[in-house]
């Protein structure tokens, strides 16, 4: 079995740094949770055909976590530049696979289970191009959607809500939910039958808040669920009418050692034309105008500006400065020029690539891929599982589905070895502990729907 789940989100906005983390954090034996102890998770994804060495840079997760930690490493005489190209966005969709399989100490399962990650670029998540991805979004039963938390919290509160239409694309995301599993209906040619066959499919949407580090660490967790809701409240109102659709919010720190800092002021939001060929290790050259190379920076004083990277920089009597406003096009501005995407500064807290709560997210989607596949199964187990009221009754129901999951049988004394059914259960109360302890993860019920 396999599950589809469809990563969205806004150019650069983090959608393949949640992955990379995700990854690190469930199979990086020194991070600290019990993900990593009871699941064997491979990065199964074909590479094989990408022969460009840079494009093959941009997608791969490994790269993705180097770059996440050069971040972090401090500048060397004020001329260490980060290899940021690491972390430019991918220019085109990839998918993302995974196997899954348990593990009770040394012992491995038989069967896996098959997740797949399209990854979608966020050019292509623009309304003009929405088309085009969106029979991969029909065969999809998972939506991930990534948020940019800095770009959310600016926009409430200098009330620019116009920037959330670029930096968090709710309207394609209202699009994308509408898609949602309706390629698996496609064959009912009776419209009855198909629409009960779609509200009876098992569906979920996780928002998933990144560059969230700031708020979390100062307890302002609610701000960004309220705002969430607020954003995408047609998303919202429209999934929690289905019995059988979940919608979370589930913020994750894919760095963890890199807080926000502060937005520039409008006035001191530049862009630096380097007049004379500068030193390679410093220049993160972004575009070209007239001929010049050219960086994003914050002024500091008349002649000193911040680049991008951190590195202050002392202008030369060659350089020009200009305002960033004045460049009319995506990567600067929007609502046709008229308004500057802020510029986000953070700082690092320490000099450790420390991730947290990604492996969360890990458990929430293996635990949809167990609910679709307890419901694909015989009819008494499905009841056996969705009439359990209590932590107690789902842990003695759960290892009949974990049983055949990952041993290919049904869990019973009468056809698998006891020591089977003794891993299923000690495997259930980990996961029920994760599933129903979770500090982090905020289910949007039906009553946020309504009240939105």
């Amino acid at each position: 079995m396999a599950l589809n789940v469809v990563m969205l989100g806004a150019s650069r906005s983090g959608k393949t740094s949640i992955l990379a983390s995700m990854l690190n954090n469930v199979r990086n034996p020194n991070a600290d949770n019990n993900v990593n102890k009871h699941f064997y998770v491979r990065d199964i994804s074909d590479y094989t055909g990408i022969e460009d060495p840079n494009r093959l840079e941009e997608i791969s997760l490994q790269a993705n976590v180097d770059g996440m930690q050069d971040l972090l490493t401090p500048p060397i005489d004020n001329t260490y530049v980060p290899k940021m190209a690491k972390l430019t966005g991918s220019k085109a969709s990839f998918t993302y696979a995974f196997d899954v399989k348990a593990k009770i100490n040394d012992l491995v399962s038989e069967q896996k289970i098959d997740i797949n990650f399209l990854d979608i670029p966020g050019e292509l998540c623009s309304c003009s191009k929405f088309n085009m991805i969106a029979d991969e979004i029909s065969k999809a039963q998972l939506l991930i959607v990534a948020v940019d938390v800095p770009s959310l919290m600016y926009a409430k509160e200098t009330c620019k809500q116009s920037l959330n239409t670029v930096m968090n694309c709710p309207e394609e995301v209202f699009d994308a939910v509408q898609l949602l599993g309706t390629g698996n209906c496609i064959d009912i040619k009776d419209e009855k039958k198909r629409n009960k066959e779609l509200a009876n499919q098992l569906r979920m949407v996780i928002f998933v808040p990144i560059k969230c580090e700031h708020w979390l660490q100062n307890g302002k967790r609610k701000e960004i669920n309220d705002e969430i809701k607020r954003v995408y409240a047609n998303t919202i109102e429209h999934m929690t009418r289905y019995n059988n659709v979940q919608v979370l919010i589930l913020p994750v720190e894919t760095i963890g050692s890199c807080v926000f800092d502060h937005y520039s002021e409008e006035n001191n939001s530049l862009i630096l034309l380097y007049g004379r060929k500068p030193n390679n290790r410093l220049c993160i050259s972004e575009d070209t105008i007239d001929g010049y190379n050219t960086v994003r920076c914050e002024r500091i004083s008349e002649k000193l500006v911040r680049l991008k990277n951190g590195v202050l920089y002392n202008l030369a009597t060659e350089d020009k400065i200009i305002n960033a406003k004045s460049r009319k096009h995506h990567p600067y501005c929007y609502d046709g020029g008229s308004k500057l995407i802020p510029y986000v500064w953070f700082k690092p807290t320490g000099s450790k690539y420390a991730p947290r709560y990604c492996e969360l997210l890990f458990c929430q989607i293996l635990k949809f891929s167990i609910m679709d596949f307890a419901k694909r199964t015989g009819r008494s187990a499905r009841e056996a599982f969705d009439n359990a009221h209590n932590f107690w009754q789902k842990l003695w129901a759960l290892p009949d589905y974990l049983g055949r999951l990952f041993s290919g049988h049904t869990a019973t004394y009468s056809n698998v070895r006891q020591v089977k059914l003794f891993q299923a259960k000690i495997l259930a109360i980990e996961l029920m502990k994760i599933w129903d302890e979770n500090p982090i993860t905020y289910l949007v019920n039906r009553e946020d729907g309504k009240n939105i």
